[in-house]
């Protein structure tokens, strides 16, 4: 069952990666979101791929997904080939709260409990792209 998966999978991660005596897992995890550098620095994507090893594919299958993950959280910027106008994001506590229509990149730009929302509606009607 996908259940079963799921629990062998996280238990595998715990005992290989986590439990590692070979890699300093926790502290390379810590220095990398303190850093604040994710698009940057490959170190600790690069700890996990030596790790888990397998063919060149899967380390770029895996690595891609651990980049597309950080975008995802919107922690580094997605890139675009687009020559439309750019879309401008703003700090908020959600779609419609435009208090202070601070411009963002990511959520690590917002403080609070804020995040980074693209064309919050209030904040582009306010200000408007350049």
């Amino acid at each position: 069952s996908n259940e079963l998966r799921w629990v062998t999978g996280m238990f595998h991660w715990v005992q290989t990666v986590q439990r590692s005596r070979e890699h300093d897992y926790f502290p390379t995890l810590k220095r990398f979101v303190e850093n604040d550098k994710y698009a940057t620095d490959p170190s600790f994507i690069d700890m996990l791929n030596t790790m888990l090893g397998g063919r060149e594919d899967e380390v770029s299958n895996r690595t891609k997904a651990f980049y597309d993950a950080l975008r995802a959280f919107n922690l580094i910027k997605v890139e675009t080939n687009t020559t439309e106008t750019p879309t401008i994001t703003y700090c908020g506590l959600g779609w419609n709260d435009g208090s202070r229509c601070t411009p963002c990149e990511t959520n690590m730009d917002c403080t609070g409990l804020e995040l980074c929302y693209s064309d919050m509606k209030v904040c582009t009607m306010t200000n408007p792209p350049s």
